[in-house]
């Protein structure tokens, strides 16, 4: 009976099927020494600020067999350093494409939603951002300054029913300027009339709102400060000078009875159409709200070297 052919066939699978695992073995240590080397390459090239160099390593890194979490991990160093090489939108596709690998954990979801966020920020974009806010699930603190940034736009434009979609969300986020936040949103419940949900959020804060009431007049902050422009006649001239700025709040935290001793009188009605603009938290005692008196602020106005160089070079001749 000739049994070397069901040997030989017994032999050459015991050979195949110790011969696979080695292979294969072989091949994923080689596709980590290779991960490895090029991903130093690419952080030494990143620190010598060489982002296009760093980015072709990385490239080279992503077109590897690599495993989700390997992947997930090398889009999170693209787009960092796409951000830095101020490739905005592109670091935005990177922290995309790491979150679709669902390696994410939901501290990292957050951290990488709130790196698109600061993106759509940099780049000036309202309508990006508030898409990439309304699809964030369960916002946390990453969400903080993107909430804040809506919520100031719209104030700024007086929409102020628009401000508040965002400063709701942004009021529930346990944050270190919390403070802060409650009281844009008390005044934009003001400003619209909210009286129940005022006083459900005047009861549920109660030791915050609190230290929010006693502020007195005199120290009181805008919610946000519309940033002052230089007066042309007072630019014309490469002057400097200041406003001190005295009024009131009524109780829709809107600002009257303006008057300005100013530097000079260039500063004046400048100053003036700036303060008018600006909203502040009204006096809530009782429950009431009740007006401000006597809050004081000072308006400096002084030219950098820069715009004095730029006016210089567009005077006639």
């Amino acid at each position: 009976m000739n049994l070397s052919r069901p040997l030989c066939l017994v032999f050459c699978a015991v050979l195949v099927s110790v011969c696979l695992p080695v292979a294969a073995a072989a091949a994923q240590q080689n596709v980590a020494d290779q991960l490895n080397d090029l991903v130093g390459a690419a952080n030494a090239s990143a620190e010598a600020g060489e982002y296009d160099r760093s980015i072709d390593y990385l490239d080279q890194v992503l077109a590897l067999d690599l495993r989700p979490v390997e992947r997930f991990e090398v889009l999170l160093i693209r787009a960092n350093t796409n951000r830095r090489a101020g490739n905005h939108k592109a670091a935005a596709t990177d922290w995309r494409a790491a979150l679709e690998t669902g390696e994410a954990t939901p501290g990292q979801h957050d951290a990488i939603m709130g790196g698109i966020a600061d993106v759509w920020i940099e780049e000036d974009n309202r309508q990006a951002l508030a898409g990439h806010v309304a699809a964030w699930q369960n916002p946390g603190p990453a969400a903080a300054p993107a909430l804040f940034w809506l919520t100031r736009e719209w104030l700024l434009k007086d929409e102020f029913d628009h401000a508040l979609a965002y400063a709701r969300p942004l009021a529930e986020i346990d944050h270190p300027d919390r403070l802060e936040h409650l009281k844009i949103l008390i005044a934009l419940l003001v400003l619209e009339e909210k009286t129940a949900e005022l006083d459900a959020l005047i009861s549920r804060f109660e030791d915050e709102t609190t230290a929010l009431m006693n502020v007195p007049d005199m120290d009181a902050e805008p919610l946000f400060r519309r940033a002052v422009a230089y007066p042309d006649r007072a630019a014309m001239q490469e002057r400097s000078g200041y406003c001190d700025m005295t009024f009131g709040v009524n109780p829709r935290g809107e600002t009257e009875n303006i008057s300005a001793e100013c530097s000079s009188e260039v500063f004046k009605d400048m100053s003036v159409s700036t303060v008018k603009k600006w909203r502040y938290l009204p006096r809530i005692e009782g429950g009431k709200l009740k007006p401000r008196k006597g809050v004081k602020t000072r308006l400096n106005y002084t030219m950098s070297e820069g715009s004095r160089r730029m006016l210089n070079q567009n005077r006639p001749k």
